[in-house]
């Protein structure tokens, strides 16, 4: 990935009791010039719970975005979900809830 827009890394522990490093990269959205049609695509990596980058698409570069963001913390769901723990560096717990986006139907004013 050239250019990453941003990235955190979290402690995974794996059901085995593997400790691992897990590192979450955005990069920057882009005009996909070889689309027939105006498509736009956002890099995501997270390794190394996925070895390689996906380039994830939308109509625009906001919507490229938000579904790069959507793939990344789903594969940090997926990996808690089969049993695996998230944790900061001191041992506490890593929560996705504050990174969740609310859903488009509530007023959050």
């Amino acid at each position: 990935m050239d250019l990453v827009t941003a990235s955190f890394k979290v402690v995974g522990i794996r059901p085995s009791g593997e400790r691992i490093e897990i590192e979450l990269l955005i990069g920057k959205p882009f005009l996909n010039e070889s689309s027939p049609v105006q498509q736009w695509r956002c890099p995501v990596s997270c390794k190394p719970l996925y070895g390689g980058v996906i380039n994830m698409a939308g109509a625009d570069a906001v919507q490229a975005l938000c579904e790069a963001l959507k793939n990344g913390f789903g594969q940090l769901a997926s990996f808690k979900h089969y049993g695996g723990q998230l944790l900061y560096d001191d041992g506490t717990d890593f929560s996705l809830e504050y990174y969740e986006f609310p859903s488009s139907g509530q007023n959050n004013a």
